[in-house]
C-alpha cells in the first residue's frame, strides 16, 4: 500500500513471496556474510554505485537489508544475471553454494 500511495517501489518484490524470499536471505545471512556485504557496500559507494537504482531502496537502508533484498532479486523467477552489481551476485552465489562462471 505505501508504494502505491507514493508511487516509489521501495523493495525488490512485494509479494508474498518475495517477502519469503527476503527473510530467507536475512536466515542466511551469517557473520561471514555480514562483513562481506558491510565492505562491498563500501566499495559500491566508493565506485559511484547507487544500491537504490541497482536493488531497491530498502537495500539502502543497511548491508543487512542489501543482502536481503539482492537475495530476493536474484532468487525471482526470470531474473537475468548482470541484473545487479557482480559483487552481490558472487556473494548471492556464495550464500547458495552456486558456482559462477
Amino acid at each position: 500500500r505505501w508504494e502505491k500511495v507514493n508511487k516509489v517501489k521501495y523493495g525488490v518484490d512485494p509479494s508474498v513471496a518475495g517477502n519469503i524470499r527476503h527473510e530467507i536471505g536475512h536466515t542466511l545471512t551469517d557473520k561471514d556474510v555480514r562483513t562481506r556485504a558491510a565492505l562491498l557496500q563500501l566499495e559500491m559507494e566508493i565506485r559511484g554505485i547507487n544500491v537504490k537504482k541497482a536493488v531497491s531502496n530498502y537495500a539502502a537502508t543497511d548491508a543487512d537489508e542489501m543482502v536481503a533484498e539482492a537475495f530476493s532479486m536474484y532468487t525471482k523467477p526470470g531474473y537475468t544475471k548482470g541484473d545487479m552489481p557482480r559483487g552481490l551476485e558472487v556473494l548471492i552465489e556464495d550464500m547458495l553454494g552456486v558456482s559462477a562462471p
